[in-house]
């Protein structure tokens, strides 16, 4: 009896490196103070890392597709916000299959609202990455590590507040009292978040 050893080579076809599938990618882009400032702003410096990493991702066939969806000196406390309302819109009529942003708490800073949000993602099948922080939101660690940094935005934010009624507390305890406490508790609030 004798054993024959076949060996099957593949047709020159699947030899051939498979297309490169175009990833079409949008940027989102938010600071809350705005930022009328001269030189390179925080707001374009987060644009120009987008933007670079989408490039360096070119050989998958990463493109950027769309302007910057830009909130300027808008919250991440809450969704309400031009530009990411128009980047959700957009998101559901398929005009991109990727949104990048520099780091997940440009987009937001509450675990609700990651909650809301990944639901559409999910569902058009759109992916969220972040240049500064290794997640995928189309896998499961992914989506959990999307809920770890956001339960930290938001345990960042909550400490910041409680740092700064401590502050006021104890200055009325003292009896000073300054009219620009307020602005300042706004503009701190603001800057963290």
């Amino acid at each position: 009896m004798s054993h024959d050893i076949v060996i099957r080579v593949p047709a020159n076809e699947s030899l051939q490196p498979p297309p490169t599938v175009v990833r079409r990618c949008a940027i989102y882009a938010r600071v809350s103070v705005s930022s009328n400032a001269a030189g390179l702003s925080s707001l374009q410096a987060q644009v120009q890392a987008c933007e670079a990493y989408i490039q360096a991702q070119r050989a998958m066939g990463w493109e950027l597709v769309a302007p910057a969806y830009v909130d300027d000196g808008f919250s991440g406390r809450n969704l309400e916000r031009p530009a990411l309302r128009q980047l959700m819109q957009d998101l559901q009529t398929d005009k991109f299959d990727a949104v990048v942003v520099q780091r997940l708490d440009r987009l937001c800073r509450s675990v609700r609202d990651i909650c809301d949000l990944l639901p559409t993602f999910s569902i058009t099948h759109t992916a969220l990455v972040s240049t500064t922080q290794a997640l995928d939101s189309e896998t499961p660690v992914g989506r959990l590590t999307l809920h770890l940094l956001t339960t930290f935005s938001e345990f960042e934010r909550e400490m910041v507040g409680e740092r700064i009624r401590d502050k006021f507390a104890i200055t009325r305890a003292s009896g000073k009292w300054q009219r620009n406490y307020y602005r300042q508790l706004a503009s701190q609030t603001a800057t963290t978040e």
